[in-house]
């Protein structure tokens, strides 16, 4: 396949050295790619030593707006959308098939969207052909299986139904397999029982109930949770004593997770103890058994613990394992995402088939979408026979795989690019109208003002230096604040399940009411979204640009100061939302 790249005279070098010998390098001397309209391409084609080739496909900036039609008619080839940056077009051209490439989107968006859409419709066609060594509820573990998730609700005794509610939603959302209820060990047995059944009536996935009490054990048992954690020798001698209780189609039906004996005075090692626990479980009819090595906290012998893991699989790899991320995650003040990926990594060697993590901690907030994505993650490498890396999923949250170019001082030229940047798409249309093919005298003046011709000497642009780069800057009374005749806002962040209930009380709205449906449809990380009070409305967004429109729209707004203080409150917002931060207005981000 024969490629033409179109570019302009900034971005040549970098297009250059990013095309190498894969595709032909049309420079045109308009300074900004983007603004390369279809007759100056036309122009610079037919003055070109490419004029007598035939191509398959030519590429254009991804950031250009204009219709190519005329173009390709004459090109006889069709004109697609590169990337929007120099340094995405090798993976592009390798890439390149014209049939999925695109005329009005990106291709470096394409390629990410077409790779993540591939990703997801692998991940479930495996899912529907995973062969667990068997289920909890309709959840299948172990065997070939992808890791499953058990998020925990801690201390689920102090919640109420509405808030457990609240959080079986939210950790669904964030790609909870399972939820796993904890309780406090001065729990009474009613209370397990009565939390247990309104969360198995209410909760579509399998529940498990995380205790040390055997009273509380059986009071979820009897009310039907799916999983137990965890019973040690001292769990089933009382399950032994308590035989009658719990017939076998009960005993089938659940599934346990059997740990070592933590603080026991014999010499045995936690392994030993665990394959003791793990028999003694097989013999009171137990089938559905899961082992738990314990994974011990950091600076705790974790390497040891690691490797505890390691040497069960070995030794017993049709036994599925759980794996307590959290208790890394948790005790170790580090940003989760890069420990939770690595974490799963090292799970997924280890044999895991559960990835176990409370949902506590505001730091270990967003472990439960790590932790799936992760999953998924190592899933999709093992199908592929590679490393975890350009899945189309990943969790690079702040750090960038290819760096975009830094700001071109050349772009603030007397070229005309620095008054067009800003203008809307048929404006620009109007700004430059088409050349004749035969008048070439734009590239002239546009070249001139790139080189450093007398035009950029006569222009001369003062710079003033402000805040704290300048100690003689005083702020003026006019960003000073003052009271906005329209009305002031308040302005907030909160998940979606939080506001819903407030909408349905004070706005009249019911749950299949359009703008409810919508809010359970938001994507953002912990589901949260913006919300901007008003006295006259309440307004609810995750685009600080599209929110401040609104505001406009609305005439909520008459002070110029305050547009100002409201659009950067409302961008920090939005970044809060995006990168699953804490917002307080006013406040430092």
């Amino acid at each position: 396949m024969k490629i033409l790249v179109v570019t302009g005279l900034l971005a040549s070098d970098a297009v250059l050295k990013a095309v190498g010998d894969l595709a032909d390098v049309l420079v045109l001397p308009t300074p900004v790619a983007a603004l390369i309209t279809p007759q100056k391409l036309l122009t610079g084609w037919r003055n070109s030593d490419f004029f007598k080739n035939q191509y398959d496909a030519v590429l254009v900036s991804g950031f250009s707006k204009f219709n190519f039609s005329k173009a390709e008619a004459e090109i006889k080839c069709p004109i697609y959308l590169g990337p929007k940056h120099a340094v995405d077009l090798k993976q592009v051209l390798k890439s390149f098939d014209f049939q999925t490439f695109s005329k009005t989107v990106p291709a470096c968006e394409l390629i990410q969207n077409q790779k993540k859409a591939q990703s997801l419709e692998l991940l479930k066609e495996y899912a529907q052909n995973e062969a667990g060594t068997f289920q909890i509820g309709n959840v299948p573990v172990g065997g070939n299986a992808r890791m499953k998730i058990l998020a925990e609700i801690v201390s689920a005794e102090s919640l109420s139904f509405n808030e457990i509610r609240s959080q079986i939603n939210y950790l669904i959302s964030e790609g909870a397999d399972m939820i796993d209820l904890g309780f406090s060990p001065d729990a009474d047995e009613q209370t397990v029982s009565s939390i247990v059944s309104d969360v198995k009536s209410y909760c579509p996935i399998p529940v498990s109930i995380d205790s040390g009490s055997f009273s509380q054990i059986r009071a979820g048992i009897e009310s039907g949770v799916d999983l137990v954690l965890s019973v040690d020798s001292q769990i089933l001698a009382e399950f032994e004593l308590s035989s009658d209780v719990f017939p076998d189609s009960v005993l089938n039906r659940i599934s346990f997770v059997v740990i070592p004996d933590l603080f026991s005075n014999s010499n045995e090692s936690h392994l030993e103890s665990l394959e003791k626990n793990l028999s003694a479980a097989r013999q009171f009819g137990s089938k559905n058994l899961i082992a738990d090595p314990i994974l011990s906290p950091p600076g705790r012998d974790l390497f040891l613990s690691l490797k505890d893991y390691y040497d069960f699989h070995q030794r017993q790899p049709d036994v599925p394992i759980l794996f307590g991320a959290g208790n890394v995650t948790e005790l170790f003040d580090a940003d989760s995402v890069g420990m939770n990926a690595l974490l799963a990594e090292i799970a997924d060697e280890c044999g895991a088939s559960i990835l176990f993590t409370p949902n506590a901690g505001d730091k270990g907030k967003g472990s439960v979408s790590e932790l799936k994505t992760a999953s998924e993650m190592m899933l999709l490498a093992k199908i592929r026979n590679s490393s975890p890396k350009d899945l189309g999923i990943d969790l690079l949250i702040l750090k960038e795989k290819r760096k975009r170019p830094d700001f071109n001082l050349n772009l603030i030229s007397k070229s005309g690019a620095f008054e067009m940047l800003h203008l809307p798409d048929d404006e620009i249309e109007n700004k430059q109208p088409e050349t004749n093919q035969n008048d070439s005298s734009f590239e002239t003046a546009e070249s001139d003002s790139v080189s450093g011709s007398a035009h950029e000497s006569e222009f001369v642009r003062p710079l003033l230096l402000s805040g704290a780069l300048n100690p003689n800057f005083t702020a003026g009374t006019k960003w000073g604040w003052k009271s906005d005749p329209s009305g002031n806002f308040l302005i907030g962040v909160l998940p979606v399940f939080d506001l819903i209930p407030y909408l349905i009380q004070s706005s009249g709205l019911n749950e299949n009411s359009a703008e409810i449906q919508k809010l359970k449809s938001v994507q953002t990380p912990g589901k949260r979204v913006i919300a901007a009070v008003h006295q006259k409305m309440i307004l609810v967004g995750i685009d600080s640009a599209f929110m401040m429109e609104s505001v406009l729209n609305e005439g909520l707004i008459s002070e110029l100061s305050h547009a100002g203080y409201l659009g950067r409150e409302l961008q920090k917002a939005e970044i809060a939302v995006f990168l699953g931060r804490s917002y307080s207005q006013d406040d430092k981000f």
